[in-house]
């Protein structure tokens, strides 16, 4: 229980009543929003073809620069997921789905806070610290709650956690009368799922891996010390349950070789934004920032002043500095970085607020303070349900996605004038083109990338679209007849330049260029006609 004086009951009450609501607000912010992620045609064109070939794919048959290339489809269950709710409910079905994962990551978070502030005689966690630390990891885990597989690798590694956590209490609580249950059990079925729904499942495997690693070093140190430690037959099972876990990321389409693609084609994101480092001196992740600025101090101090010696071999501080040092090299680590911190930050931050109230009475705020704080915080919780109430009465449950982003108005000149062929488009677009032209069209590159493209391939798509040395290769190394570019890219002059290539579309986004041949020298002169337009119908479009 809370070693600070007592506080009223009613007090109490409003003041949880207010933390619910503020916590409540952040949450439908950070995951309400509808805004189509450039790979979801990706996702919903391939999910769409596993129902129907009752198959997944191991071999690319959908490109022309990379055609028979294998292809490791490791996000071939969250496709299936995805193409079976948007058959049955539409964008409704994928909004569900986005929320059921931001109700589970939040629902794991709280009991692993729970069951560590239990484990550790803290009890009841006051609102302002839990509500403190949501709101700030719910504004970090924001840039993830997008309509994407990565969805599953969010809720599996919070799920995992929270299995962990509880796994740990059972293991180093003196009165438990079995000190292996259900949890551990668990886990080998949670790494399963996420090995087949999404490729970040390794992250799952390097957590267990510290699990087991950090429990059987502080039970051998607390024997030495003489402090109650799980008997030898608890830490075999435990080490065997990791090995079981590990087993089951072995059972996909892919079997050991997948570890092998991952592995090997871990660095070659570099050119994808999201696998760049933080920028340290930008606001962009500034939640993030905080959030390992305060694991970095709050948390470390909280480990290292528990009062059993053996606790300050923690494996939940040897990941998250792990998951620290990934969360800045990659930006898309950020959020998993964010999850697995929360629980941790709120326990640590109670016990540190605890300790200063004890020792400084005069910080804990009086009436008149803590009623102007939380006005505050409802304040704030107001005006971000107004935007979710907003974007709603605008869009309903539709997904949208910005016109000037994709190349919808191209698309449909493409499809009106029956062109076809092997079509070059920006890698952004890649999804959008198969999902929207099918067997019409095969693309040079899509959001795949490194899991069905060759190096070889990527960097020659780098240097079309830099129009760097080797740029021509594009067009003269593979069999490509018609170009989709953003009108903004470095190429388009040297395109111009080429008597092959004629353009025969233009708007403020898109041009559309098409290779002369003497079979369709006078539907290009036709279509040449067509290219003058210069802009697009304004505003956004509904997905697909």
């Amino acid at each position: 229980m809370d070693s600070t004086p007592a506080q009223a009951p009613s007090r109490l009450a409003a003041g949880r009543l207010v933390g619910i609501v503020v916590v409540a607000a952040s949450w439908l912010h950070a995951w309400s929003g509808n805004l189509a992620d450039e790979d979801l045609w990706t996702h919903l064109h391939f999910g769409e073809l596993k129902l129907r070939e009752l198959a997944v794919p191991t071999i690319d048959r959908w490109s022309y620069s990379a055609a028979g290339h294998p292809w490791f489809n490791h996000e071939w269950g969250a496709e299936v997921v995805f193409a079976l709710v948007f058959r049955a409910a539409g964008a409704a079905g994928l909004f569900a789905v986005k929320l059921a994962v931001a109700a589970v990551v939040l629902a794991a978070m709280l009991d692993a806070a729970r069951t560590l502030a239990r484990a550790s005689g803290l009890g009841s966690i006051h609102a302002a610290t839990w509500t403190s630390v949501l709101v700030l990891a719910l504004a970090a885990i924001a840039p993830g709650a997008s309509f994407r597989p990565q969805l599953f690798t969010m809720a599996c590694l919070a799920l995992e956690w929270q299995l962990l956590e509880r796994a740990d209490q059972r293991l180093f609580s003196p009165g438990s009368r079995r000190r292996v249950g259900w949890e551990l059990a668990l886990v080998p079925l949670v790494l399963l799922v996420w090995t087949n729904a999404h490729g970040g499942f390794p992250v799952g495997v390097g957590l267990l891996a510290v699990f087991v690693a950090g429990v059987c070093a502080r039970a051998l140190l607390a024997r030495r010390l003489g402090e109650p430690a799980p008997p030898a037959p608890a830490l075999v099972l435990v080490v065997f349950a990791g090995a079981t876990a590990v087993a089951a990321t072995l059972v996909n389409p892919y079997g050991t070789a997948l570890y092998g693609y991952l592995a090997h084609t871990l660095g070659d994101h570099g050119r994808i934004a999201e696998w760049l480092p933080v920028p340290l001196w930008s606001t962009s992740h500034l939640p993030f920032e905080l959030l390992v600025l305060a694991t970095a101090t709050i948390g470390v101090r909280w480990c290292l002043s528990r009062p059993e010696r053996s606790a300050r071999v923690d494996w939940r501080i040897a990941f998250l500095a792990v998951a620290a040092v990934y969360g800045l090299r990659h930006q898309r680590h950020t959020v998993l970085f964010a999850i697995v911190a929360t629980p941790v930050l709120v326990v640590a931050t109670e016990a540190v607020r605890r300790e200063l109230v004890a020792r400084l009475p005069a910080l804990r705020p009086r009436r008149p303070v803590a009623t102007a704080i939380a006005f505050g915080a409802l304040a704030v919780a107001c005006v971000q349900l107004t935007v979710v109430v907003a974007r709603y009465a605008r869009d309903g449950v539709a997904i949208r996605y910005a016109r000037t982003e994709f190349p919808a108005d191209a698309i449909a000149f493409v499809r009106e004038h029956g062109i076809h062929g092997n079509m070059a488009v920006q890698f952004e677009w890649g999804g959008y083109t198969l999902q929207h032209l099918g067997d019409a069209a095969r693309v040079f590159i899509d959001g795949r990338y490194e899991a069905a493209y060759p190096p070889a391939v990527m960097d020659d798509y780098a240097a079309f679209i830099d129009a760097d040395p080797g740029w021509e290769r594009v067009l003269d190394a593979y069999p490509t007849d018609v170009v989709l570019i953003d009108r903004a890219t470095a190429v388009v002059p040297r395109l111009d330049a080429r008597p092959d290539f004629v353009r025969v579309y233009a708007d403020a986004t898109t041009l559309l260029y098409v290779r002369r041949s003497p079979t369709n020298a006078a539907a290009l002169d036709a279509l040449t006609a067509l290219a003058r337009r210069t802009s697009s119908t304004p505003g956004d479009v509904v997905f697909p």
